[in-house]
């Protein structure tokens, strides 16, 4: 008998980051194009009714800290989830407003937070999350401002003036400026050979 092949799923291209807020943790789970899958958890210690402002503090800071190697590879769209009648969502953007601005100004590692209503701690949770309509519209919303910040900085960059732009209107324009390039890059003989006539 042979062994049967093992048929991969798609992954996908990234989209976004969802954190499932808990009583007790706080769950990463990495949005790709064709599915999810877990990546971090973050354990609180106590339970959040237990803690005391320090507690959360250190709690929301390590959070941030796991979001920042996330955010430099790329992925700016995240979606914080919080249980129904529960303000975790609401106390960790308050975290980030009050203490790490950098991440909501406009610059190289600026981040698109949007709160979701639902729990996310297990994958049984976020299957049903991610069947839902308002989840669909979340990222869609989320990526579409993430898309606009790199538009604007795309935007900044062709606009800029510098010594060394050039605007080329044709196919035989871009050519020739490529054929300088590479011109430059040509082998050229290190020697030279004489012939005399006589």
């Amino acid at each position: 008998m042979s062994k049967k092949r093992k048929i991969r799923k798609r992954r996908g291209h990234p989209v976004g980051l969802l954190i499932g807020l808990t009583d007790d943790s706080a769950v990463f789970w990495r949005i790709f194009s064709e599915s999810i899958k877990p990546d971090i958890i973050i354990k609180r210690g106590r339970k959040r009714k237990n803690q005391d402002d320090k507690q959360v503090y250190h709690f929301h800071e390590a959070i941030v800290d796991n979001l920042r190697p996330i955010i430099k590879e790329g992925i700016k769209s995240i979606l914080i989830a919080s249980p129904p009648k529960k303000d975790y969502s609401k106390e960790f953007l308050y975290h980030i407003n009050k203490h790490h601005l950098w991440l909501l100004k406009k610059g190289k590692y600026t981040a698109v937070f949007t709160e979701i209503i639902g729990l996310a701690k297990t994958i049984k949770n976020v299957n049903y999350l991610v069947r839902q309509d308002f989840f669909k519209e979340a990222v869609e919303e989320t990526s579409n401002q993430e898309g606009l910040l790199l538009l604007e900085d795309l935007d900044k960059l062709i606009n800029k003036p510098s010594d060394y732009s050039k605007i080329l209107y044709t196919v035989k324009e871009i050519e020739k400026e490529i054929d300088k390039k590479w011109k430059s890059y040509e082998i050229k003989p290190s020697y030279y050979t004489y012939s005399r006539i006589s």
